[in-house]
């Protein structure tokens, strides 16, 4: 089989595991799908998608076909995702540069090395990846329906606190008087809450969503290296079925010397 058709071979995976992200991030901040084999899911394909991203960047050198795999990956985004396109088309694009950057950092350390150390390889391109891609997660989630119901879902305090506090007063004013306050009390305690917080309720879905990144990025810290450790169980799959040659080649070193 020739590179070429190997290369197209890889970057085909990379489109079809981006589509894969794309339809179980709509699955799971539109349709409200949150079972744990669901998850599980998601979770299994978006390792998939930095491994074979990570297979890509390594081993792909045709730029034409990588880019341009990776360029359909991206777009097969609005096949699921078109009520906000300014704002996914503005973060895709970051998506997509990063990933560009990616490339470039890691093929120049993979240059600078004189053995595969495929963890440090792979670690100087894959952070800002994992980034972008956290960062387009975190978009769709503000503007998924289930956050946007939240800016405009009213404040309610409940019903205990105000029987907490109304029922000390029963036996000095009375059941009867105690009742009727408590319906007056919430209703001025709700109101004036809600007065209070309107006008920053546009805060909430903001602050959720950059909950969301925070809690990404924790765990970006994790997903990382099994990525990488997973990518390079492939490789030496990849290797051992003879789609992928290991080769030793000689590299001109710079020195100094008196």
């Amino acid at each position: 089989m020739s590179k070429s058709k190997k290369e197209i071979i890889l970057t085909s995976f990379l489109a079809i595991f981006s589509f894969l992200c794309w339809w179980l991030l709509k699955s799971v901040f539109y349709n409200n799908d949150y079972l744990i084999g669901h998850w599980a899911l998601v979770i299994g394909v978006f390792i998939l998608f930095g491994i074979v991203s990570c297979l890509a960047m390594l081993l792909i050198k045709n730029k034409k076909i990588l880019f341009g795999g990776f360029a359909i990956g991206v777009l097969l985004f609005f096949v699921f995702f078109n009520n906000e396109p300014l704002y996914y088309l503005i973060v895709l694009v970051l998506l997509f540069l990063a990933f560009m950057f990616a490339f470039q950092k890691t093929n120049k350390e993979a240059n600078a090395r004189i053995g595969l150390d495929y963890f440090k390889i792979l670690k100087r391109g894959l952070p800002i990846l994992i980034t972008a891609l956290i960062l387009l997660i975190s978009v769709v989630y503000y503007f998924s329906p289930g956050l946007i119901s939240k800016r405009d879902a009213r404040i309610s305090i409940s019903d205990e606190i105000i029987n907490s506090v109304l029922e000390p007063l029963e036996d000095k004013i009375g059941i009867g008087i105690i009742n009727a306050s408590k319906k007056t009390v919430y209703n001025l305690v709700d109101r004036q809450l809600n007065n209070l917080v309107e006008p920053f309720r546009y805060l909430i879905p903001l602050g959720l969503t950059i909950g969301l990144f925070v809690t990404l990025k924790i765990a970006s810290i994790l997903y990382m290296p099994i990525v990488i450790m997973l990518s390079w169980l492939i490789l030496k799959i990849l290797i051992a079925i003879k789609f992928v040659k290991f080769e030793k080649i000689q590299k001109e070193v710079e020195t100094v010397s008196l």
